[in-house]
């Protein structure tokens, strides 16, 4: 038919810029290489799904349709290893805050440019980050209640009582996030290992704050 609907051409649209953004099985993806054709289908469906968390955030952060935002990936390169990164975590972790923030932070590159080199960093940041790492990145940008006059910081034991989860679970996700950049662990005069967010765990955690609540 000549006279085709806007939703006919949007969907083209759409599967113009994703057509762009996956180069079918040419994805490079941060760690892996390139992307297989199963990964590169998983992309594609993730970008379809309509309920998708991180793109739904997207949307709504960049005030941009789905279509929309597959117009802006298609016209600007700079864009496209954002919202890789973007569907290949929310194709890998079940974390809806961490992907609504993810999403939130893409749709904030994709609506200022200049957001794009930040964007990245935290995408970075937060690709596999699961709530037991959100608990504990929360716990320590907190003070510490009640602690010994001679340990006024966080310190191993205090974090493993406040944060409420299991002492092996807190030690591997402070080890994550150590490894990540968002949290150091230094040794204190004593000899004790204290910890404390890095500026980027404190950017990482404004980003959670702001939109991990949001709805999806």
């Amino acid at each position: 038919m000549a006279d085709r609907t806007r939703g006919d051409a949007a969907e083209d649209v759409g599967a113009s810029g994703l057509e762009h953004l996956a180069g079918l099985a040419g994805i490079t993806l941060p760690g892996v290489g390139t992307a297989s054709q199963w990964m590169a289908r998983k992309i594609r469906e993730e970008w379809a799904r309509n309920r998708s968390t991180a793109l739904r955030a997207a949307e709504r952060t960049s005030g941009l349709s789905r279509e929309d935002l597959a117009e802006q990936v298609a016209a600007d390169p700079r864009l496209v290893p954002l919202v890789t990164r973007l569907l290949y975590a929310a194709g890998m972790n079940g974390h809806d805050n961490t992907l609504r923030a993810m999403g939130a932070a893409f749709g904030d590159a994709v609506r200022d440019r200049e957001a794009v080199d930040e964007c990245e960093i935290i995408l970075g940041a937060l690709a596999d980050l699961t709530e037991a790492h959100s608990i504990v990145l929360l716990t320590l940008s907190e003070k510490p209640l009640d602690p010994p006059p001679d340990l006024p910081h966080w310190v191993p034991y205090l974090l493993e009582e406040r944060s409420g989860l299991p002492p092996r679970t807190t030690s591997l996700c402070v080890a994550a996030l150590v490894a990540r950049g968002l949290v150091v662990a230094p040794t204190g005069f004593g000899g004790e290992i204290v910890y404390h967010v890095t500026p980027l765990g404190r950017d990482v955690l404004a980003v959670l704050r702001e939109h991990a609540e949001a709805g999806g």
